[in-house]
């Protein structure tokens, strides 16, 4: 693709050792919380999964191994400390913000000033969204996915008119790469054709032959993904099923688009202000960067600027790449289910740049730091929850060691989340006891898993009828339980447990976590009734 050679930039920006300082600067500020945070949920089910399994763990209802050989990697080098796998997700997400910096760069014009290009990977870095991403060992996926589907493009950007079979063969390679590190990335090739034909409008020629090249094998190394999931998982689709990814008809498209729009800019919102906004207004934000792409669209015929050209490349892009994630309902008011937000997080950062780009003045230079400073603030603010569900997680694990023996441990509830920061929604078993060093027969069961919103948190069980009822704090939900009749779940906050069902041989032992504390506070019943 042959990027115009005309930008625009926010010339206050201008020194270089300004802008590397402030570089450092954001990089050292989203790598201090993640570096302080341990494994979390699913990080004890899939890499003890690899500590056991090797390259070949499985990942139920996934094609992903790729994630899996970089946790074995990782397992080889790290073992049970935790601060090597996050040095990984750091390095993949500078990385990423650098490929971000490299394809503004490239649309805009290797003659360009580079600002408009460095004010894109600032903004990225700075995302409130990424923290799900970034700061969970888990939501490595969406780094590394994004990672391989940033450098095909990157490589896209760079073809020439030249035709180059290796430089095709690497631009697929990446692609196939990105899929197999998560689904999230298939819609890329949508974006791509939208690259190159805005790139062929802009300097009134035809499609180069290594564009067409390109795009070509995109086509089929998805094709190729397609048939490969059907052979290894018996489905196109897989993951949570179809209903999930392909339900289309549940969800308002708009809204949608408009609830990620906000998601990726902003921490998340109290509930009242979620109501407010889930009707015209957000309508109204939705529409708004659609409308912005139009107008630049058409204004960009009259003006010819790079800088209009990539915002309408980015704002299309974020639609796009939100199609995996469009019927997932990603909620405004917690962070649960952001890293969906990932990769069109990229396209947003770019747009963002583009978008004010005609801010040349020291004043607009000003206003980009302050939106960057606040962004990183609230960044800070929203990663240190994910070092309290550290300790949550760490503290629960080593407290379940005093109860079990040989026996089966009965798990009445635990924290599923601290404040959307996952806690111990998967991967009890796991946590304490190979990730604790203990071995023996024993086995821990979760029967139901819920919010903790505060360290304060207290949950009472009490006996009715013959049933273990817990009726949780204000504002906390639980996760719905998946064992049938014997666990209920009454919304907004009633857990119904009946005990009969899982006294098999007599033995087991029923813990239930009474509050959340710092350390937290596990109990054990006493027949049928309850005692801390």
């Amino acid at each position: 693709m042959t990027p115009p050679e005309t930008g625009h930039s926010v010339r206050g920006f201008a020194s270089p050792p300004l802008s590397n300082l402030i570089t450092l600067g954001i990089i050292l500020t989203v790598a201090w919380s993640p570096l302080q945070v341990g494994f979390l949920s699913d990080d004890y089910t899939l890499i003890g999964g690899v500590a056991r399994e090797g390259l070949f763990a499985s990942w139920g209802g996934f094609l992903r191994p790729v994630t899996v050989f970089t946790y074995g990697v990782d397992w080889a080098l790290w073992h049970l400390w935790p601060t090597g796998f996050h040095l990984t997700n750091l390095l993949l997400h500078f990385a990423n913000a650098a490929l971000i910096y490299r394809i503004a760069k490239r649309f805009l014009g290797e003659s360009a000033p580079g600002t408009t290009a460095l004010v894109s990977a600032w903004i990225f870095l700075a995302l409130p969204s990424h923290g799900e991403s970034v700061s969970w060992i888990s939501g490595r996926t969406d780094l590394l996915a994004t990672f391989f589907g940033l450098l095909a493009t990157d490589i896209l950007l760079g073809t020439s008119s030249v035709s180059s079979f290796g430089r095709v063969f690497v631009f697929a390679l990446c692609f196939a790469l990105s899929l197999l590190s998560k689904e999230c990335t298939a819609p890329l090739p949508a974006v791509w054709l939208c690259g190159v034909s805005l790139s062929c409008a802009r300097a009134s020629r035809r499609p180069h032959r290594a564009e067409m090249g390109s795009l070509a094998a995109s086509a089929i190394v998805l094709i190729g993904w397609l048939v490969l999931r059907k052979l290894v998982l018996g489905s196109f689709i897989g993951g949570y099923g179809t209903e999930i990814h392909c339900g289309f008809h549940r969800v308002s498209i708009i809204k949608s688009i408009g609830r990620a729009l906000i998601r990726i800019f902003l921490p998340p919102l109290p509930g009242y202000v979620s109501e407010m906004i889930t009707g015209p207004v957000l309508t109204t934000v939705a529409l708004f960067p659609l409308a912005y792409a139009i107008a630049g669209a058409m204004d960009s015929v009259r003006r010819n600027t790079a800088g209009f050209w990539l915002l309408v490349w980015a704002v299309l892009g974020i639609p796009i790449s939100l199609v995996p994630c469009m019927t997932m309902a990603i909620p405004i008011t917690h962070t649960s289910s952001e890293r969906f937000l990932y990769l069109p997080g990229a396209f947003a950062a770019i747009a963002f740049a583009a978008a004010v780009g005609n801010w040349t003045s020291r004043k607009g230079a000003v206003a980009v730091l302050a939106v960057v400073c606040s962004l990183l603030w609230c960044t800070a603010k929203l990663d240190l929850r994910w070092v309290r569900a550290t300790e949550l997680a760490g503290a629960i694990a080593q407290e379940l060691g005093r109860y079990g023996g040989d026996d089966e441990v009965v798990i009445l509830n635990t924290a599923d989340n601290f404040q959307g920061a996952y806690v111990l929604r998967n991967g009890t078993h796991e946590a304490a006891t190979f990730f604790q060093g203990r071995k023996g027969a024993r086995t821990y069961r979760v029967l139901c898993s819920h919010d903790v919103l505060s360290l304060e948190d207290r949950f009472d069980w009490r006996v009715e009828n013959g049933m273990f009822v817990l009726d949780l704090p204000e504002g906390r939900q639980a996760v719905p339980p998946s064992s049938g009749d014997s666990v209920r779940y009454q919304p907004p906050s009633r857990v119904i447990v009946d005990p009969r069902a899982f006294r098999k041989t007599g033995r087991e032992r029923f813990v239930y976590l009474a509050r959340a504390g710092s350390p937290p506070c596990l109990a054990e019943t006493r027949g049928d009734s309850f005692s801390q």
